[in-house]
């Protein structure tokens, strides 16, 4: 398998020459980067710190609120300030 590559690129050097050759890897190593990130065709969204924070609140008030059924409610707030803050840190 190996060896029928390499004569491959042997008569492609032969027919097309070296520059031709040199061209043909550096668009397959360009080619193989694309494929290793599997990022194409994936738009960029710009997200805010903002709505990072405000998601992570979201999410740990529905845990807070679930706790108030079993721990007094000053206990759990005190708690989630002190790991809110040391999170922040």
């Amino acid at each position: 398998k190996g060896a029928d590559k390499m004569s491959k690129l042997r008569c492609y050097e032969r027919n097309y020459g070296r520059e031709k050759l040199l061209q043909l890897v550096r668009i397959g190593r360009e080619e193989r980067k694309l494929e290793a990130t599997g990022t194409e065709g994936i738009s960029v969204k710009e997200i805010r710190l903002r709505d990072v924070l405000k998601e992570h609140y979201d999410a740990s008030k529905k845990y807070i609120d679930g706790l108030h059924a079993s721990i007094p409610g000053e206990t759990v707030k005190k708690t989630f300030s002190i790991r809110n803050h040391l999170r922040l840190l």
